[in-house]
């Protein structure tokens, strides 16, 4: 997968659909985000499905009437991590610390030396 930036309105159909277990039609997914119009949401899939972010999961009743639903065909965290490859980790991650509000910065930071801890102790493993 190449990089591709998303549109705010992308992005959130993307997120949606992220964040379903099971593929969803434009009308799921307006009832999941009122504020979306269906000619909005049937462009934008239509778009994310030309550049291969997400693809006609089936066709299925929608009324009487036949419709695609559509999943994610790379998952979240796999298309932010593309998105980054080429910058260097140590500036994102600097970048990230100074935006987090700071009743929730110690959390991160946490985690974050988990996962530091986690892949030093598989390195050293090998």
């Amino acid at each position: 997968m190449s990089k591709y930036k998303l549109t705010k309105k992308e992005l959130e159909i993307l997120t949606i659909l992220w964040g379903s277990d099971e593929p969803l039609t434009a009308r799921q997914i307006i009832e999941k985000n009122s504020s979306l119009g269906m000619s909005t949401v049937q462009s934008v899939l239509k778009k994310l499905t030309k550049n291969k972010l997400i693809e006609t999961a089936e066709i299925v009743y929608s009324g009487t009437v036949l419709t695609r639903s559509y999943s994610p065909i790379v998952d979240e965290e796999t298309f932010i991590l593309d998105q980054y490859n080429d910058f260097n980790m140590s500036k994102l991650l600097a970048g990230f610390l100074v935006k987090q509000p700071k009743e929730e910065l110690a959390v991160e930071i946490s985690k974050i030396e988990k996962l530091l801890e986690e892949k030093k102790k598989e390195l050293l493993d090998e």
